[in-house]
């Protein structure tokens, strides 16, 4: 099996990545605190089947995350079915 492409969502510092590798040599190269590391772990977490955390997610996630709870925190009988959905689309 041959990795030739990789999309990484919501996780630490890579928000929304696409890579592409060479046929050859591919060399991950940038800035402190760019995101090197996080690819890395990326491969690492599924390679090596350990769970994913809560900071694990970016920081956009943790938004989304923070806004999807109030919303659920608001969740009555009467609009339960209306909340749920819109939580489903996020």
């Amino acid at each position: 099996m041959k990795l030739i492409k990789v999309q990484v969502k919501n996780f630490r510092l890579l928000h929304d990545v696409n890579i592409t590798f060479n046929e050859g040599t591919t060399a991950i190269v940038g800035k402190n605190n760019s995101g090197k590391t996080s690819l890395t772990t990326v491969f690492n977490l599924f390679l090596n089947s350990r769970n994913i955390e809560f900071s694990d997610f970016s920081l956009e996630s943790h938004k989304k995350f923070i806004e999807i709870y109030k919303l659920y925190e608001k969740i009555t009988e009467d609009n339960k079915e209306d909340i749920l959905v819109t939580i489903k689309k996020w």
